[in-house]
Order: structure tokens, then sequence, then C-alpha cells
């Protein structure tokens, strides 16, 4: 994995920036061209973080955020706990390893997440992917009993980092600015 480019000085950051912890929202602290102070920073990219121009180089916002409130260098991945990448609340920041992180991820698919379909007997199984590894669950009647099998496996092998550690609401996460 990448390592990402590491950020300008704490210092540099703090000058430039104010940050609400409880709002997650970043504002200038000095002006630029046509940016007046107190003005929201960071702009939307399509796949939904925040990005941030400092001296002509982009950064992501949520790792600006990190090394103002902590003044270290960003771990390699910082996960959103509520899986809304806008949302930079100080709160809703961890730091994550990559396998960590990935279980906090929305997942796609023909069946609920961690079920598939016996092509023999037309039942359900749950498996879960531990250290890169199939853990078979057990054989189901219904999608949702298999379901309910790899929500309890997912959240005893990962804790707050599963998905359904806290059932976060599925409510749409909200557009910045």
């Amino acid at each position: 994995m990448p390592q990402p480019k590491p950020l300008p000085p704490v210092e540099l950051l703090r000058e430039y920036f104010d940050y609400d912890p409880d709002s997650g929202v970043v504002r200038y602290k000095k002006p630029r061209k046509r940016i007046r102070v107190g003005e929201p920073a960071g702009n939307c990219r399509p796949d939904g973080y925040l990005k941030i121009s400092i001296d002509r180089k982009n950064y992501m916002l949520h790792r600006v955020i990190w090394k103002m409130m902590t003044g270290e260098e960003p771990p390699v991945q910082i996960d959103h706990k509520d899986r809304c990448r806008s949302n930079n609340t100080w709160s809703n920041l961890r730091a994550a390893d990559p396998a960590k992180n990935n279980q906090n991820k929305r997942k796609v698919g023909k069946f609920l997440p961690g079920v598939s379909q016996s092509k023999r007997c037309k039942n359900f199984y749950a498996r879960i992917v531990v250290n890169g590894k199939f853990v078979y669950l057990g054989m189901f009647g219904t999608e949702l009993e298999a379901h309910a099998a790899y929500k309890a496996a997912s959240v005893s092998y990962f804790g707050e980092f599963s998905s359904y550690a806290d059932e976060i609401s599925s409510s749409p996460c909200p557009v910045p600015r």
C-alpha cells in the first residue's frame, strides 16, 4: 500500500486553519485569492472525501485534521466510524490498519453481507474473512439467519471496527456545505 505524502508542519496548518471538532468544519484563518477569513475550507471529491489545497498541493482533509489535533503525522489509514467520508467530526475519526478499515465499509452483492447460497440444497451459508482466510459459520434455512450469524461473528472478530458494532444507522451521509 502506498504511503500518503507527508503533510506540512502542524504550526503551518494551525496558522492557516481553524478546526471545530464538534462540527468537523475547517475554516480559513488567513485570506487567500477569492477566499475570505472564516469561509469553510475543502472541496468534495467524487468519492465523497473532502480535499484541501495547501501551497498548490492537495491533501485529504481528514488527514490534515488528524495532524492539527494530535500534532503528529497521521497513520496510513484513518477510518470514518459512521462510514460517511465527509463527516470529519473528531469523534468520528480513528486510526485504523487496512484490515480494520476494510471491515467498516458497506458490502455490495446479490445477498446480504457474509451470505452465499448453496447450489446443491438452496440453503444459505455464512462465512467471514479473518486474517485473509475464510471462517465457515454454518448453513441456515434463510438468508436472514445466515446474515445474523455473520453480524455476530463480525462483532466478535472485529469489535468496534465491525460495521455492526453499534448497528450504525443507515441514514444518508450529509452533503458537505
